[in-house]
């Protein structure tokens, strides 16, 4: 056995547990890195070390540092700063995933741009979503742009609508006004916590002030 270590990105998917049960057998360390915010229903950490991203994260996973747990910080710190720029609230920026209640979500997506005369809207959807639903391009009465990058999908945008979804993290490093829609399947009610921390602005206290 030549394997000395295994770096892994995510802590709560079939992979992760199948590395967990090769490292008993052929005897490697297995190092975790945070690459997104978990949520209240995530495993503990069991690995041989785990580098988190923040306090917060070990509150969830209620663990404290330690030799096998450090704090590391953001990994796309230094690409979300590069983010930054001057805020003019042209540019609006969707990210979708998996999480979302589809048709309530576009239903008022659409009709805020139509009567805010928002002419495009860039969309990111989640990894896994590998095509956009079709109702996502039939009911919206503007140009759409994807964008698959995340660095490139905030570079771009003025302002982020994303409901249960780290991305809002991350827009926030990136200094995008970050708007916290509740338009998400019941299952998936706060699973980061945002709700409880007041963390962003609220979808509807943002239409009702959109200028």
């Amino acid at each position: 056995n030549d394997i000395k270590s295994v770096v892994i990105f995510n802590d709560h998917c079939v992979d992760s547990t199948i590395f967990k049960y090769l490292r008993e057998k052929l005897n490697f360390k297995l190092i975790f890195i945070q690459h997104a915010q978990p949520g209240k229903f995530f495993p503990k950490p069991d690995f041989d070390i785990s580098l988190l991203d923040s306090e917060n994260a070990m509150d969830i996973y209620k663990s404290s540092p330690s030799k096998r747990i450090k704090l590391l910080g953001h990994v796309n710190t230094k690409n979300l700063i590069k983010c930054r720029k001057s805020f003019s609230k042209k540019i609006l920026g969707l990210a979708i995933n998996m999480s979302d209640d589809l048709t309530n979500l576009l239903n008022n997506m659409s009709h805020f741009c139509q009567i805010n005369n928002i002419s495009s809207l860039k969309i990111k959807l989640h990894p896994a979503i590998k095509t956009p639903p079709d109702n996502l391009i039939r009911d919206f009465d503007i140009k759409i742009n994807f964008v698959d990058n995340l660095i490139d999908f905030l570079t771009d945008v003025d302002i982020l609508i994303a409901g249960e979804s780290s991305i809002l993290v991350e827009g926030i490093i990136a200094e995008k006004l970050c708007v916290y829609h509740n338009f998400t399947k019941n299952t998936f009610h706060d699973l980061y916590g945002f709700r409880d921390k007041d963390m962003f602005l609220t979808y509807y206290d943002f239409i009702k002030n959109y200028e």
